[in-house]
């Protein structure tokens, strides 16, 4: 017959709809998640009583309620958390308790012919762990009910009705009474939990090192401690920003014996086939290998399959699979040397590789008063011994007579391609610092050449990988051209443009207006240049400097060029199909076809971004 359950024996009842008072919180279990070895799982709702008190109506909160033996799993996590204190990646215990009074109830299925039913359907393998303690339940269930057929038969239906009503009745196979562990924590996010995020997959190289490396100096961490995680349980992870681990209950001492551990879906397969066993690390790199390779190709590795390596091949993360995936497990690598190489090539994944393509052009004009082309560039290029992508470029025009102005035009020129660069440079403030500097070398030098008589302008940018600086005196121009829209990152330093910021004169005046050419800074007017006097992005751009992206095109050209090819001309010809060079020879065919009535020079420096190694 059934037993009834009094409740009054028991100190705590944990079952599904059950409300139980847990020092300051008030919690309801709303559904078991799952039971795995001698622990179970249940999601739960609960407010502190605190929180009452301030409000009748507190906000209920999700939390993960498990429950274990004194001597389990959880009493060898309560062990690891005491030595790691308040690790970041773990989450916090909101309260635990042990009571010699605990009956359990894990919401397993009363029905055997419905086990039976499944376990004919799927392999073992097939299988989730949500399931394994069901079907060990089931195994037992028909030992018991293959000794009843050896008995002697009953001799009427009643007994025979009595029997059948018994065996299914039994709850003992479904339910634990005794000394427990309770502990409660929040519950992780079941959109953003490692299982869900499996499921979604495959996602970007850099995307799973990413996940992988931390769980992998989760693991090692731990390891230091002398326990060593066997597996993961992926619904218990939290992945963000930071990685949190919920669960601690796969993991052992170092030197115990595996001859009792329940097989998961990312053990490593010699647990299953190796009766005495001993945790080690190793056990956890195969682990990390499983997920790295379902989170990239998006299936679950299977040991031994003939499709295990009918993949696309990535360099570098092949061999980091091949070796973590190894049936050998002291070819796999050690924790510690599995994080730095999971590190430093999720740090390859997230350079980016900058290639540049560059177009130039420069005329003399048209002018009958010019006889000469006063405008200067030059574009250096080259990457530093860790693989930074290294640009500089500058256009400088000329201004004075007797030939002074190139001189001057073509010493801030030699200045930039004669420049060398530091092969490395740790924040971009010392980037920016360094270009600044470059100018007023060129300064100094056009001073001692020109004597005062004459000067140049100078515009000049730098990237380095994705980040651009620029320097800039005078009134040539930097143009930025993305997505079909143009934007001018210098300013003009000049009379006109004075007068037109405070509102001395219209836009329209400006264009023809008679003192357009008379520059308010140069360089060699100034033996030595105020701290404002070179233009920066700093009015624009934290550290002054911005982000190019895929495609952008940097364009710096003289006056000469933008004062016959308005902005929206220079968008039209740049987003031709034509090539880089072919639009730059477009664009001062137009000038010489409007005159020319300047020497003109345009540098157009297109940014291609490829991200990974």
């Amino acid at each position: 017959m059934n037993k009834v359950l009094d409740q009054e024996e028991f100190e705590f009842v944990i079952q599904t709809g059950q409300k139980i008072l847990l020092e300051d919180f008030q919690v309801e279990i709303e559904s078991s998640i799952c039971q795995i070895s001698d622990v179970y799982y249940f999601q739960v709702s609960f407010y502190s009583q605190q929180a009452e008190r301030d409000n009748p109506h507190p906000n209920l909160q999700k939390g993960l309620l498990r429950v274990g033996s004194l001597d389990g799993a959880l009493h060898r996590e309560l062990e690891i958390r005491d030595k790691l204190g308040d690790y970041k990646m773990l989450s916090k215990a909101l309260f635990y308790t042990k009571s010699e009074k605990v009956f359990v109830s894990s919401q397993l299925p009363s029905s055997i012919s419905a086990l039976d039913e499944l376990s004919t359907e799927l392999s073992f393998q097939d299988i989730p762990y949500k399931l394994l303690t069901h079907i060990k339940i089931l195994e037992l269930s028909n030992e018991l009910i293959e000794l009843v057929s050896e008995k002697e038969p009953l001799q009427n239906e009643e007994s025979e009705f009595l029997e059948e009503e018994y065996y299914q009745e039994d709850e003992s196979l479904y339910q634990s009474i005794g000394k427990k562990i309770l502990f409660l924590s929040d519950l992780p996010s079941s959109g953003h939990t490692l299982e869900t995020w499996l499921k979604n997959a495959p996602y970007s190289v850099e995307e799973v090192l990413s996940v992988c490396s931390q769980l992998c100096q989760v693991c090692n961490y731990i390891s230091k401690h002398k326990y060593y995680f066997v597996d993961i349980l992926p619904q218990f992870v939290q992945i963000g920003t930071s990685i949190q681990i919920f669960d601690l209950t796969r993991t052992l001492g170092e030197g115990t014996s595996l001859s009792d551990y329940i097989v998961m879906d990312y053990s490593a397969p010699e647990i299953s086939y190796h009766p005495d066993l001993i945790v080690d690390e190793y056990l956890i790199t195969y682990t990390i290998g499983c997920l790295l390779y379902q989170g990239i190709y998006g299936k679950t590795p299977i040991s031994n399959s003939n499709e295990l390596w009918d993949i696309e091949k990535i360099p570098g993360i092949f061999q980091i699979l091949k070796i973590c995936l190894s049936p050998n497990p002291e070819e796999r690598f050690p924790l510690t040397q599995l994080v730095k190489i999971l590190v430093e090539a999720r740090k390859q994944q997230t350079i980016r590789k900058i290639t540049w393509n560059i177009a130039t052009k420069s005329t003399m004009g048209l002018s009958l008063n010019r006889l000469q082309n006063e405008d200067n560039f030059s574009v250096k290029q080259q990457h530093d011994c860790s693989g930074n992508s290294i640009l500089l470029a500058v256009v400088a025009d000329g201004m004075g007579g007797l030939a002074k102005g190139e001189v001057a035009s073509k010493i801030v020129a030699d200045t930039f391609t004669q420049s060398n660069i530091p092969d490395k440079f740790s924040e971009a403030i010392e980037r920016n610092k360094w270009l600044l500097s470059l100018v007023e070398t060129a300064n100094i030098e056009v001073v001692k050449a020109i004597s005062g008589d004459g000067g140049t302008t100078l515009s000049s940018i730098m990237a380095w990988n994705d980040e651009l600086s620029l320097a800039h005196v005078g009134d040539s121009r930097i143009y930025l051209l993305r997505d079909g829209m143009v934007c001018q990152l210098s300013e003009d330093h000049s009379m006109v443009a004075m007068l037109l910021a405070n509102g001395t004169i219209s836009y329209e005046e400006s264009l023809e207006h008679p003192n357009k050419n008379v520059l308010s800074k140069s360089l060699g007017s100034l033996k030595i240049l105020r701290d404002d006097y070179i233009q920066t992005l700093d009015r624009f751009f934290t550290n002054s400097t911005m982000t190019l992206r895929d495609k952008d095109v940097i364009i710096i050209c003289s006056d000469g060029a933008w004062d016959l090819l308005p902005a929206s001309e220079l968008v039209e010809i740049f987003n031709d199909q034509n090539s880089l060079q072919q639009s730059v020879n477009t664009a001062i065919d137009k000038v010489i076809k409007k005159g020319a009535h300047d020497n003109a020079t345009i540098v157009a420096l297109e940014c291609h971004i490829q991200r990974g190694c």
